[in-house]
């Protein structure tokens, strides 16, 4: 909750919020085997990479570019 009313994010929140999405689909079995089950948790993962490591501050800063390229991939292949 505190990242839908803050509007910030650090990677020990996104990481929680990952791995309780993937307990859920181990176990969710044919109910979670839909296409974008996957594809959500892989978008997850690459959100890892573009939310400061401690920091709660909403303040942009500028990703690495080889996390944007990683993103532009899942893109592309979603769009495949």
């Amino acid at each position: 909750l505190y990242i839908l009313f803050k509007g910030a994010a650090n990677v020990p929140l996104l990481l929680t919020c990952w791995i309780c999405q993937r307990s859920l689909m181990a176990v969710g079995g044919c109910w979670y085997g839909y296409g974008w089950e996957p594809q959500l948790a892989e978008l997850g993962f690459h959100a890892l990479f573009l939310v400061p490591f401690l920091s709660l501050s909403s303040t942009y800063s500028t990703p690495p570019p080889l996390v944007i390229y990683s993103i532009r991939w899942y893109l592309f292949k979603i769009m495949m």
